[in-house]
């Protein structure tokens, strides 16, 4: 029972630190306002992960582990989302490989879309522009905290 909860525990820890970009366009910066300079501009969909908050500002770091800052009502934690970690990924019209291919039939790494469901070891995800897919739980980076704890 001990460990039910810690993994209860562990598990609300995760999802209250992955963050999603909501807006169209984000731009990321080195500190915590606009003065500072643009890190990288992001689309919708992004994952982060949560790993600070300053003045309305979150501290997030990429599916690379760069730091950046971001404003808070530029993202949300209402649904998941992830993006490609591969420099390329094939997405299909339904799950698994011997299914024919999505529309465009790869996308590049960073490429962000939000999460629809899971099955069997695939994603039914939704990119920014409307478009529905599957990809593989192997080509895809999710903002996760991991923790560790010695007993």
């Amino acid at each position: 029972m001990r460990y039910y909860y810690i993994s209860l525990i562990l598990l609300i820890g995760l999802q209250a630190d992955a963050l999603c970009v909501s807006a169209d366009l984000a731009n990321m910066r080195s500190g915590p306002g606009k003065k500072f300079a643009n890190t990288w501009t992001v689309g919708k969909y992004t994952p982060l992960l949560k790993i600070g908050y300053k003045n309305g500002w979150y501290q997030v770091k990429d599916q690379d582990g760069v730091t950046h800052w971001i404003y808070n009502s530029l993202v949300t934690k209402r649904f998941k989302c992830m993006s490609v970690k591969v420099n390329k990924a094939y997405i299909r019209t339904k799950p698994g490989t011997n299914s024919s291919y999505a529309a465009y039939k790869v996308a590049d790494k960073y490429f962000p879309f939000k999460r629809i469901n899971a099955k069997d070891g695939w994603f039914h995800v939704i990119d920014a522009s409307g478009n529905k897919f599957w990809i593989h739980e192997n080509l895809v980076w999710r903002a996760r905290k991991v923790s560790s704890f010695n007993f």
